[in-house]
């Protein structure tokens, strides 16, 4: 999963950019600039506009801040600040993973099987959708009271599969609303030229976070119970909140803006728009798979898909430069587009096998939920490192094309090696196959970051990023439930072909965390052999969206990085 390090360099991108002073521009103008005898007359500047000559100046969401060395904080403040935004982005990566292998005991324990896609899509759907509004509405608030009430937010319980999944939609808006404060606050304590430093540091966490995600999920599902896998966030954001309550003091933003200029400048319509065709897609993908695609409230939830996301396209071509969620000349740079849709595929493939490969370690080969965490660490540690491989590599050849392509065919491979998975297959293969995988997928899955930066103009680089990193992130949704819809119907197919009845499937359903809950010796083999081949079914999605990947790979124009000092 790479949702958090994206994160981190769309809000970079998207909030911060270079800006001159304009008191220096040569089209800024000087009142009474000439006296009486026609002399021009340059005033010198007030000891108000006098700032240090090492001071940094940015500019969020069009919101101009000159900061200079002295005014950062150092020593204990300093300290906490980090700690505090490595500890945030640490449980937003956490969050996207740690549920994983907590799934399967939730569907038994709810007998939810139907739900199980928005376990999953209920907390990564609000971030890509929601994230560029919050981002542009961070220079009208008090940047920590925003922080504690997303602390607030994600304190809930859930005693049934709708209270968990409005949970985690909550939690879900709270990583929407942190990955752009972040970014504001670290702007605010850390001194320019340390920024990509500390960016590093901020990706770093967040990448060892979601690497344990799966496996600490896992250990708090069978060792003491899986409500800890939410618990656990209360007194580390506790932690995190007051550390930001006490040792950070926002810049001054934005004020006495009217309330009708704040609510159009965050697009709210095209946020709606947006969200609502999503949905669509995601409950019809739900209800397909409880019944068939015949429907007439399916068929109603796509045609209601395709009239908001054409509503959208419309809305987006007449918005006024700058205000909409996916600018038009973005849209128009056919490369830009194809990168989007690289990482969109990539994502799609990599969620697949991190949300799914629980479900036959647990299911298939009766693993207990932390088992499966060990288990599935082979693919993600191959994963992190791969990513710093590929980063040496792009480094040493200054292009993103061969850590591209050679990712996609590895990943493509081990996909296709993934979907043989049966009830017979050694771990020495299964071990192999997420190696090969997640070393592939590693490789590629920051390239659609990295290649937009080189193809975008330097006024559209913030905006073209953040659509990206927007439509990327969507992957990561549209994939749980995509797989959930598959793995359903496939499981209830096969079990209902076996001869078992409606009692004897739901008995199987709330065995799926571990088989040795089956009655029979006839019933468990019976249930792994169906949960096997429902996952094979499931993991035709990452191969496919490997294959499809690889083409972009391939068609993508080699361009050499252009460095900073070049640009």
């Amino acid at each position: 999963m790479s949702a958090e390090s994206s994160t981190l360099n769309s809000a970079s991108a998207s909030d911060l950019e270079k800006n001159e002073d304009p008191s220096l521009s040569p089209n800024s103008s000087v009142k009474d600039g000439i006296n009486a005898s026609g002399e021009v007359e340059v005033p010198e500047p007030s000891s108000e506009k006098k700032v240090d000559k090492e001071a940094a100046e940015v500019r969020i969401n069009g919101i101009e801040s000159v900061v200079s060395d002295t005014d950062y904080p150092s020593g204990l403040r300093f300290v906490a600040l980090t700690s505090a935004l490595c500890i945030t982005i640490s449980l937003v990566a956490l969050d996207s993973t740690i549920v994983s292998t907590a799934i399967p005991t939730l569907v038994g324990k709810w007998d939810s099987l139907k739900d199980l896609g928005w376990y999953g899509s209920a907390y990564l759907l609000p971030q890509p959708t929601l994230q560029p509004s919050f981002g542009k509405a961070y220079p009208y608030f008090n940047t920590k009271y925003l922080f504690l009430s997303v602390g607030s937010l994600v304190c809930s319980l859930a005693n049934s599969s709708v209270d968990f999944i409005l949970g985690r939609t909550v939690a879900g808006i709270g990583a929407a609303i942190i990955a752009p404060g972040m970014m504001l606050i670290l702007i605010d304590t850390v001194p320019k030229p340390k920024r990509p430093l500390y960016t590093g540091l901020l990706a770093a966490a967040a990448g060892v976070a979601a690497c344990l995600g799966p496996f600490v999920g896992g250990v708090f599902t069978t060792h003491v119970t899986w409500r800890w896998c939410f618990w656990i966030n209360l007194p580390l954001g506790l932690l995190a909140c007051t550390m930001l309550l006490f040792f950070y003091s926002p810049k001054s933003r934005k004020q006495g803006t009217p309330i009708k200029e704040i609510v159009l400048s965050l697009d709210p319509f095209g946020c709606i728009l947006l969200t609502g065709s999503v949905v669509c897609l995601l409950l019809a993908l739900t209800f397909a798979a409880e019944s068939t695609w015949s429907t007439p409230r399916v068929i109603a939830l796509l045609v209601l898909f395709v009239v908001l996301l054409a509503g959208l396209a419309v809305w987006q071509r007449i918005a006024k430069p700058g205000k909409g969620l996916l600018p038009g000349r973005v849209l128009r740079n056919k490369g830009i587009v194809l990168c989007a849709l690289f990482g969109f595929l990539v994502e799609v493939g990599s969620t697949s096998h991190v949300y799914y490969l629980p479900f036959y370690f647990q299911g298939v080969k009766g693993a207990s939920a932390a088992g499966s965490g060990v288990d599935l660490l082979p693919y993600l540690l191959s994963q992190t490192l791969a990513a710093v491989v590929a980063g040496a590599a792009i480094n040493r050849s200054g292009y993103f094309n061969p850590p591209m392509l050679a990712g996609t065919v590895m990943f493509s491979i081990g996909a296709g090696l993934l979907h043989t998975l049966s009830t017979t297959t050694p771990s020495s293969m299964w071990i192999g196959y997420q190696i090969l995988a997640g070393f592939g997928t590693g490789c590629a899955q920051f390239m659609a970051m990295g290649i937009a930066q080189q193809l975008l103009e330097k006024e559209d680089e913030s905006i073209g990023l953040s659509m990206v990193y927007m439509i990327k992130t969507l992957g990561s949704a549209i994939a749980v439930s995509v797989c959930s819809t598959i793995f359903y119907s496939s499981l209830r197919s096969d079990l209902q072909a076996a001869g078992l009845n409606q009692a004897e499937v739901s008995q199987v359903l709330l065995s799926l965390n571990h088989l040795g809950g089956a009655t029979s010796s006839a019933m468990k083999s019976i249930a792994a052999t169906a949960i096997a081949n429902a996952i094979s079914m499931v993991f035709y999605v990452p191969v496919g969206s490997g294959v499809l990947a690889w083409v972009i790979a391939v068609v993508t124009r080699w361009k050499k990085i252009q460095k900073a000092e070049e640009k």
